[in-house]
């Protein structure tokens, strides 16, 4: 999926969004917000694992394109 497919999906879901009535939308945020703080170890774990996948990645890259 290209960056301008993730942002014509995000422009589309937004426009959508604006249909749902405003205290259905204040309801589902807080219930995004909920779940994001019961899983924010678990979330910040998963980040600092993606963070060094991506660092060996560049190294990798980095020592390849040196010889």
């Amino acid at each position: 999926m290209s960056f301008e497919d993730i942002a014509k999906a995000a422009k589309s879901a937004f426009e959508e969004s604006q249909l749902v009535p405003p205290s259905e939308r204040i309801n589902a945020l807080r219930a995004i917000r909920l779940q994001l703080e019961k899983d924010k170890t678990e979330i910040l774990a998963a980040n600092v694992k993606d963070l060094k996948v991506c660092l060996l990645f560049s190294r990798s890259l980095h020592m390849n394109s040196s010889l």
